[in-house]
């Protein structure tokens, strides 16, 4: 994050760095840098909300493109997290210690955030206008062995009034590969 964000702009918080990271994504901009950009603010704590909204109204589709690949990253982390979870409390379970029940709490709350986090890549595919950000979360589903998921939640845009849905959702299958 150091040799990424001009000094004065690492003693701000999570949410404005994260947003001075995205607009630092232009085109023409080296693969290498554009991956560090995405890795910094896929592990970063804060600045969630602020991901989101740049993945949806960030002029360029290179910068909405990156935020989204950020909040995939973090999904995959807060997986992470609710699995790490969960086999603390099994092992607290075995061994009657207190203290359970803040880790119950804690295990779906990272699941349900992953869950949250994929659900809005996967409604990305819909209503984005650059196709080859609606095509990445489908690459990344497939690559990822999450076609069913993909498919519980696409499934119902194929019967939605509107025949842009209907067939960016047909496309979004094609794209899980």
């Amino acid at each position: 994050k150091d040799e990424l964000l001009p000094r004065h702009m690492l003693r701000r918080n999570e949410e404005r760095q994260a947003k001075e990271l995205v607009f630092r994504v232009r085109r023409g901009r080296s693969p290498i840098q554009v991956r560090a950009i995405r890795a910094v603010l896929g592990a970063m704590d804060g600045g969630e909300e602020t991901l989101r909204k740049l993945a949806r109204k960030s002029t360029t589709d290179e910068r909405r493109e990156v935020a989204l690949a950020a909040l995939w990253d973090r999904a995959d982390r807060a997986e992470r997290e609710a699995a790490r979870e969960a086999r603390a409390q099994e092992s607290q379970a075995d061994g009657d210690q207190p203290g359970a029940t803040q880790t119950e709490a804690a295990g779906p709350k990272a699941a349900d955030r992953a869950q949250a986090l994929r659900r809005f890549a996967y409604r990305t595919a819909l209503i984005d206008p650059d196709r080859d950000v609606r095509r990445q979360p489908m690459r990344w589903a497939g690559r990822d062995g999450r076609d069913t998921e993909v498919i519980e939640y696409l499934g119902g845009a194929l019967f939605h009034d509107h025949p842009n849905v209907r067939m960016r959702a047909a496309v979004g299958f094609g794209n899980l590969g």
